[in-house]
């Protein structure tokens, strides 16, 4: 159960082993040896993560005008649209499609095409963007370092095929790609511009300014687990030697971490705290960066996997241990999963 942020599920692999009897059975009837008592080596981890109650409350608005934002194609229609800019400042319509309202599926691709406002006279190129873009992905609008524009126009067609694409700064064919929907936003900060504002089927996740530099919802956090991992032992051992340590995520490249760590030895916090004993530790620790983009609330999934070996008898021992958290944790869906909804 992954009810809560940071909570984690114990799954623990027990292998079991007999000893052979010391003498093999005499050609003369007499009583079989009996098998010696089943032991266990496990590895019991907790992962604790420090750093996974990511939130976007520190994510500062915009405070001079950008020469760059990053829009994430998040789909839909005009009923999206959530600002904080005058109702004046911004305007979206979308174009009937056999008498409704298109819908994009998901992962569906579409033909974008931004520019500069109109009417409005600037430096540099009028074209802020063009290409097919697919849902869920980022696209940037950029004018070769100059300042954008006070008003920003995003056009979204349908998906256009590689040989009708048209030339640089022109629209695609009306006839064979009619529009889906029209946006029209103030980009300069004189009106409120915030990450994950949205306009229409785009979503603000990313800009870069003068001011402030670049600003974003790809959270870059460092994530730091420490790992406990008390051990029970067989009997006469107080020691193992790690032979591997690894780590599946779901957020991580590549999704396989390996903690480098093997040969190290792990023992009880007894045996750890005896200086004249060799190993000196009970405990892992793991610190590694990611980049979590904040702008889709969605789970991040860790699974730590240790396999070991007593140290006189050479017994093998493992322990596994899983852990989720959603990010950003404010948002309502992650709130829903911290409260077992």
């Amino acid at each position: 159960d992954t009810s809560a942020i940071g909570c984690s599920d114990v799954a623990t692999y027990t292998f079991e082993t007999q000893e052979r009897a010391s003498n093999p059975p005499s050609q003369q009837p007499s009583e079989q040896p009996s098998n010696s008592p089943t032991e266990t080596c496990d590895i019991d981890i907790a992962l604790e993560c420090e750093g996974c109650n990511v939130t976007t409350n520190d994510i500062p608005p915009c405070l001079g005008r950008p020469t760059m934002f990053g829009m994430l194609f998040f789909g839909g229609n005009c009923s999206n649209t959530f600002s904080l800019q005058l109702p004046n400042q911004t305007n979206c319509t979308d174009f009937f499609e056999n008498g409704a309202i298109p819908e994009p599926e998901s992962n569906e691709t579409s033909y974008i095409m931004a520019v500069v406002g109109l009417g409005l006279w600037t430096e540099g190129n009028t074209t802020l963007f063009e290409g097919n873009v697919r849902q869920s992905t980022v696209f940037y609008l950029y004018r070769d370092g100059f300042r954008l524009p006070s008003d920003t126009i995003i056009y979204t067609f349908p998906e256009v095929a590689q040989d009708d694409i048209p030339e640089p700064g022109f629209f695609p064919d009306p006839q064979l790609y009619p529009p889906l929907q029209i946006v029209e936003f103030h980009a300069s900060c004189s009106q409120p511009i915030v990450l994950f504002n949205q306009f229409g089927a785009h979503q603000i996740i990313q800009f870069e300014n003068a001011a402030q530099g670049n600003v974003t919802i790809l959270e870059a956090t460092e994530l730091n687990y420490d790992i406990s991992v008390p051990i029970t032992f067989p009997t006469g051992e107080d020691t193992i030697r790690v032979s591997s340590a690894q780590l599946i995520t779901n957020y991580t490249v590549p999704r396989l971490v390996t903690i480098p760590i093997s040969g190290t030895l792990l023992c009880s916090e007894e045996v750890a705290a005896d200086p004249a004993t060799e190993c000196n530790t009970s405990e892992i620790a793991v610190s590694f960066g990611v980049t979590l983009n904040l702008a889709v609330p969605q789970t991040y999934s860790t699974t730590l996997f240790v396999v070991g070996r007593a140290a006189n008898s050479g017994q093998l021992c493992t322990g596994l241990d899983q852990d989720e958290f959603c990010a950003p944790a404010n948002d309502p869906i992650c709130e829903q999963i911290a409260r077992g909804l």
